[in-house]
């Protein structure tokens, strides 16, 4: 998954990619003034979906994903939660219940595996529907990602 923001990022949606980033090992690229298609070379080039994470007031709202022909394949509204300090391996393992790792692996490059370092996807109530949260040696790293809702596009 190619990452990057929308045009003018705040410093706190940079920091967020930063470290989701790092939390995901997957490369982020500065979007700079690069218009959609360039941006969907760029994934091509890195044979990588495209992830661009958008801002409301300042703040993460929202991840629209792209396929590697260009077509939008879904978004995720969401809200976070960033610490000042991230310490934790670059992990794409998932753990949590079936159905929504299912909804995030359809757009995210995540899978399902056993470790010490996770996603831990957790059902949610009141305006979220989900919370994902990053370990690191099984233990909480205050990095997550409340989702509002999740969006997937029809097949075509």
């Amino acid at each position: 998954m190619l990452l990057t923001t929308s045009r003018k990022p705040s410093q706190r949606t940079r920091s967020f990619c930063q470290k989701f980033k790092k939390a995901l090992g997957c490369p982020y690229i500065n979007r700079g003034k690069m218009n959609i298609q360039e941006l969907l070379q760029k994934a091509r080039e890195y044979n990588e979906i495209l992830a661009i994470v958008f801002e409301k007031h300042g703040n993460p709202s929202r991840i629209t994903f792209y396929d590697t022909r260009g077509q939008q394949t879904g978004y995720m509204t969401i809200s976070v939660a960033i610490p000042k300090v991230l310490e934790a391996r670059p992990t794409k393992k998932i753990k949590g219940p079936i159905k929504n790792i299912r909804l995030l692996k359809s757009l995210m490059p995540l899978k399902e595996d056993d470790g010490d370092d996770f996603w831990s996807v957790e059902p949610a109530h009141g305006k979220y529907t989900m919370i994902i949260e990053l370990y690191h040696k099984a233990k909480p790293t205050g990095f997550k990602i409340f989702i509002k809702r999740i969006h997937l596009e029809a097949e075509k």
